[in-house]
């Protein structure tokens, strides 16, 4: 839109008046006090362009909300600016919250250290969003014995998903990277891994307990020596 500047020279608009003017207002005093009382007839008759230095948009429904605007607004071409813009922020607010409902995809890596981690020092991983579900997986198989797995792989009692709804912001067993079950711990002792969220739930922690499973350099808590990590997180 363009704003309007006029000259200041008088001449800016035009006026019209009844054409019986004469007849009703026979002398200047009459007109005057017409005039004075708010009783004079006139119409504003448009626009001089000799009196404005720049003439602006005009104000009108075709320059404000076009009859296509309301349509694509899904409003009758009698809406006013005002419907049109609650209407556009209604459009805007279910846009927002359709998108707030979809799952954000992140990803990333890390390269493991070969420290298995502990409570104190627990392993973590940090996101700009609270996941929901967070996975694993490696770059190469890791071995057990005479075999080899992929992380990825839910074999041998490896946890390789998160659900990060069932974490909270105390230790839990389960639930969190790890193997329930390395063969170098007898069943009969604790050796699943821990894991917990922080209080905004942007981050995780995980570590297994135990010194047993020192010998073990990371392999049972996503954290091998050399191996990189790959995760994804829906959030």
């Amino acid at each position: 839109m363009t704003d309007g500047i006029i000259k200041g020279s008088g001449n800016s608009r035009y006026l019209r008046t009844v054409a019986n003017a004469r007849t009703l207002y026979p002398t200047w005093d009459a007109a005057l006090s017409a005039l004075i009382q708010g009783t004079f007839p006139v119409d504003l008759n448009g626009i001089n362009s000799s009196g404005w230095s720049t003439v602006g948009t005009k104000l009108n429904k075709a320059s404000l909300l076009t009859d296509s605007l309301c349509s694509a607004l899904g409003l009758s071409t009698s809406a006013t600016p005002t419907q049109a813009m609650d209407k556009l922020r209604q459009l805007v607010a279910t846009a927002q919250d359709t998108a707030n409902a979809r799952p954000d995809l992140l990803m990333g890596s890390y390269v493991g250290t070969g420290v298995e981690g502990t409570e104190a020092s627990p392993r973590s991983l940090t996101f700009s969003r609270a996941p929901k579900i967070v996975m694993m997986l490696t770059e190469a198989p890791f071995r057990r014995g005479n075999t080899a797995y992929d992380f990825f792989d839910v074999i041998g009692n490896n946890n390789t998903v998160i659900n990060c709804a069932a974490l909270s912001t105390e230790w839990k067993r389960g639930n969190t990277f790890g193997s329930e079950r390395p063969n170098s711990v007898s069943d009969s002792q604790s050796h699943a891994p821990l894991g917990k969220k922080s209080s905004d739930g942007k981050t995780i922690y995980w570590y297994t307990e135990g010194s047993t499973y020192g010998s073990n350099n990371g392999s049972w808590c996503a954290n091998k020596s050399g191996t990189t990590y790959y995760w994804i997180a829906f959030c």
